[in-house]
């Protein structure tokens, strides 16, 4: 039989703030979707890899406050589960900062107070997630081989995208577009070099962080 893990005062308090926190971005996402009446509101990363988050931090709550939970502790503490949530959310961040609203170019602060949703979607989960990803200890390991389960969802949200562009004709970011690039043979190879060099940023950040992880749960530098 599996031993239960007792209860644990650190791991409480991060539980009580993942619960707060998931109710709290719950609310967010749903009144940003109820305010957007569009049906497309889904279709964006940032709203997708924010209602990941929610789920995970909702999932961690249930587990610090119920230790006989053990097979749904071990997944959502898994260094694979882990990482794949922190690397969507880190792309989304990364996309909105350096991207769509270039902090070099002074539009990053500014565009976090055009109204809450966009504070807590652009920043304040993600800060959040990195967090949790340092403080909570991870179970299993995370090789390169296992890095390519983090890339099941990108790639899988990569296709949706393209089919429902191709039959309604709108895409969630332009860089996405295939007729951005040209419809010619060159404009078809540079579509494929920016979906490659997507799949490739997600997985060095996947590779990157599970590395840094195991580093860090291996000297007992987590605080559970």
């Amino acid at each position: 039989m599996m031993k239960t893990k007792k209860l644990n005062q650190k791991e409480i308090v991060l539980g009580l703030i993942g619960l707060i926190y998931a109710f709290v971005l719950l609310l967010v996402l749903i009144n940003a979707a109820v305010a957007s009446k569009e049906w497309h509101f889904y279709l964006f990363f940032t709203n997708e890899s924010n209602f990941y988050c929610c789920i995970w931090f909702l999932l961690y709550g249930i587990v610090a406050f119920s230790p006989k939970l053990v097979k749904l502790r071990q997944f959502v503490t898994h260094a694979v589960t882990m990482t794949s949530v922190l690397v969507y959310m880190t792309v989304t961040f990364l996309i909105v900062a350096f991207w769509l609203y270039p902090i070099y170019k002074g539009e990053w602060i500014p565009s976090l107070f055009d109204d809450p949703s966009t504070l807590f979607t652009h920043l304040l989960t993600f800060v959040l997630m990195v967090l949790f990803y340092f403080l909570v200890k991870g179970t299993g390991k995370v090789n390169f081989v296992h890095v390519i389960y983090v890339l099941i969802y990108p790639i899988a949200y990569l296709i949706t995208v393209e089919i429902v562009g191709s039959c309604t004709e709108w895409y969630p970011y332009d860089f996405l577009t295939p007729s951005l690039y040209g419809t010619d043979a060159k404009g078809i190879a540079i579509f494929g070099a920016v979906i490659l060099a997507l799949v490739a940023i997600f997985y060095g950040i996947g590779f990157g962080l599970s590395k840094l992880k195991h580093t860090i749960d291996q000297h007992h530098l987590s605080t559970i």
